[in-house]
């Protein structure tokens, strides 16, 4: 029986599949394998890949080699035409890798959702100081990683590096002291801020 025939190998696998053995013909190096073997495929009759997971690995490995050149030149283009978008992806990634190295909660989502979400709520300036970001900026977590902040879209916001790296910056205090007193810097009262906010929401 050749199971390099695609014809036989489905039918082979159908008959597996309708006894539950657990196990199906790898469409790539034509073994039998467990189900486990292979990723995760949502739409098809057992719920997995056609190609057992090594053998992903192995041609998706060899397209790259044969495309490395094209997608560096690809990736190159990308990073010239849209500066901003590749520094903030950069950002997202360091504070994540920080993250995880602190054991903090993190959760998912993309730089693309972060800048969103700070658009969302005008953050287009420094969350604590209130001012320009045009010098460079720094995604900073209000409550520290250090105090078991969690990676998380609420708990991110754009810094201006002063605030989050200067002498008396933020790292030093506590988050709401720190913000308390840089607003009040700038002519603003957090508190009553916050009391305006509350009483509009009240019916």
């Amino acid at each position: 029986m050749d199971l390099s025939d695609s014809s036989v190998r489905r039918r082979i696998n159908r008959l597996l599949w309708e006894q539950r053995a657990g196990v199906k013909i790898c469409n790539a190096c034509f073994k039998v394998k467990r189900l486990t073997d292979f990723n995760v495929r949502s739409g098809v009759r057992d719920g997995r890949q056609l190609k057992c997971a090594a053998c992903g690995i192995r041609t998706n490995r060899a397209r790259y080699e044969e495309k490395r050149e094209h997608c560096r030149k690809v990736n190159d283009a990308w990073r010239e035409s849209n500066p901003a978008a590749y520094r903030a992806n950069n950002r997202a990634q360091a504070s994540r890798h920080r993250a995880i190295k602190r054991n903090a909660t993190v959760e998912s989502f993309t730089a693309r959702d972060l800048r969103h979400d700070w658009e969302e709520y005008d953050l287009y300036e420094c969350f604590f100081c209130g001012g320009s970001l045009v010098d460079g900026y720094e995604v900073e977590h209000f409550y520290a990683l250090s105090k078991y902040g969690p990676h998380a879209l609420f708990n991110l916001v754009p810094s201006c590096i002063p605030c989050n790296r200067g002498a008396g910056g933020k790292g030093t205090k506590e988050p709401w002291g720190y913000l308390r007193e840089a607003l009040a810097e700038q002519g603003v009262d957090l508190d009553a801020a916050i009391a305006i906010l509350v009483s509009r929401e009240r019916p």
